[in-house]
């Protein structure tokens, strides 16, 4: 098995460990991968409880966000090579479904790269990263961002 994201299961595997890849990519991905991971565990019905949890709670943070009078625009940056999140993948469905509008067209892909002029030029009300190293700077600390 090749991943796209490194050669750590090999290591695994090397050690001894079994290891079993999953791609999460799609916000119906979320709902397979628990499944499968249920099943893999022998844990389905925890698996199912799981599901409805995550779907339920969505649901109602969704029914919260419908009460918005805007939808304002967003970036959601995964890491600062700029990686973002395009409409399709599941945080670009959890956006939308918080009533935002991602800034990254779906031509794009789910996961692109793409550059800092392209966030400046699209001029977004909200800004997301989830990521805050010490050999990284934070967003403020750029060039170009004051």
């Amino acid at each position: 098995m090749v991943s796209k994201y490194g050669r750590l299961y090999e290591t695994l595997e090397r050690a001894g460990l079994t290891v079993y890849a999953v791609k999460t990519e799609t916000y119906e991905d979320i709902f397979k991968t628990v499944r499968t991971l249920g099943r893999l565990l022998g844990l389905p019905a925890e698996a199912e409880r799981l599901v409805a949890q995550i779907q339920k709670e969505v649901y109602q943070e969704e029914a919260r966000a419908a009460k918005a009078r805007s939808r304002p625009r967003v970036y959601y940056e995964i890491d600062p090579t700029p990686y973002t999140v395009g409409p399709e993948s599941f945080i670009g469905v959890l956006i939308s479904k918080a009533r935002g509008v991602n800034i990254v067209p779906k031509e794009l892909g789910l996961f692109p790269k793409i550059s800092p002029e392209f966030v400046v030029e699209k001029n977004p009300e909200v800004i997301v990263a989830t990521y805050r190293t010490p050999w990284r700077p934070s967003a403020s600390g750029r060039d170009g961002t004051g």
